[in-house]
């Protein structure tokens, strides 16, 4: 910037008076001399109007930032004073860097809640599938039972009859006995009678013995087959019975199983889109709170005391309601029933 107007003149050095300072530099020849006279007069006055000019040009440039700096008063006068917001802006950055941080990790676990989400979702269905495919095999299981009880009943039906059959055997040996000892005692009268000397005794004994030895034969026979029957059923049944019985404890078992995975899944996914749900919230205030920052960086608020932010219109948003009913199962009858409802935010 060039010097001010109040600063002193300055004064001109003639270039004649240097001369004659230095005289020593001049020639004595006459004609140089009167040359170099010449020449030294017209830079002389060369220098005074430049110097002149200089001083005008100081003057000129003097008077310029006078008007300048007045002009700047004025403006700076009616120009409000920003800063004392240079603070706030710089905290309201502050903040809005780490809200959208935060949110961008919001955004981020809420994300990741989705995928686990639909990891449960997917798993769910996978236990329900297989809870529907064990409660196919049960009911399988349970017609089999009663396919195998009515072919117990059935056996059991036929081993009365094999026991009736054999008293009714019985019965008719004691009766065919009866009538051959009768018959016998009657020939044997009837022989003595005609022939003289015959030992009707040992006849008589001898056939006795002989039809006794036939029924105890027949008899032991018939208990033989009816125990060797009876144990064999008995055997049949009892490794049906155990089999069955094997099958039903480890369809229960796996059932039991699938019961309280289901039940862990249901109660991740409740806690997972209850924690959605507060990140949905979290994300939305947040969101608005940027919302007011920028409204204040861009100027649009003037208030030095800035009042809560008024909560935005929720959009409409969707929702889905799952209902989960859980029944417990014990021979073919519904022993337990739990019905749950439940309500998810679709995006």
């Amino acid at each position: 910037m060039a010097a001010s107007s109040s600063a002193p003149p300055r004064r001109a050095m003639s270039i004649d008076g240097r001369a004659r300072r230095h005289d020593m530099h001049i020639s004595p020849g006459g004609t140089t001399f009167g040359n170099e006279q010449t020449q030294l007069k017209d830079l002389n006055e060369r220098l005074g109007v430049y110097l002149e000019r200089v001083s005008y040009l100081e003057k000129i440039n003097g008077e310029m930032e006078a008007s300048i700096k007045v002009e700047l008063e004025q403006r700076a006068a009616n120009v409000p004073d920003w800063t004392r917001y240079e603070q706030i802006i710089k905290d309201l950055r502050q903040k809005i860097n780490d809200t959208i941080n935060e949110n961008t990790s919001l955004s981020l676990e809420i994300d990741n809640n989705r995928f686990a989400g639909s990891d449960f979702r997917q798993k769910w269905e996978t236990e329900n599938d297989l809870y529907q495919a064990v409660e196919g095999d049960i009911a399988s299981l349970r017609s089999q039972t009663n396919d195998i009880n009515l072919s117990c009943s059935e056996l059991e039906t036929h081993l009365e009859c094999l026991r009736s059959d054999l008293e009714s055997m019985r019965r008719q040996h004691k009766e065919e006995k009866e009538k051959l000892s009768k018959g016998l005692s009657d020939g044997m009268s009837v022989e003595v009678d005609a022939v003289k000397g015959i030992n009707l005794n040992e006849i008589l004994n001898g056939v006795r013995n002989k039809y006794e030895e036939i029924v105890k034969k027949n008899q032991q026979e018939a208990e033989e087959e009816y125990q060797s029957k009876v144990f064999s059923l008995e055997e049949m049944l009892q490794e049906t019975e155990d089999r069955k019985a094997n099958e039903l404890s480890r369809l229960q078992s796996s059932l039991l199983k699938a019961e309280a995975n289901l039940e862990g899944a249901q109660k991740n996914l409740r806690g997972q889109m209850q924690e959605f749900d507060i990140l949905l919230d979290a994300k939305m205030d947040l969101e608005r709170e940027i919302a007011m920052y920028h409204k204040l960086i861009n100027g649009e608020d003037k208030m030095v005391d800035y009042p809560d932010p008024t909560p935005e219109p929720s959009t409409p948003t969707k929702k889905k309601v799952v209902k989960v009913v859980t029944q417990e199962i014990v021979d073919g009858q519904v022993v337990s029933e739990v019905s749950e409802t439940q309500e998810a935010l679709s995006m």
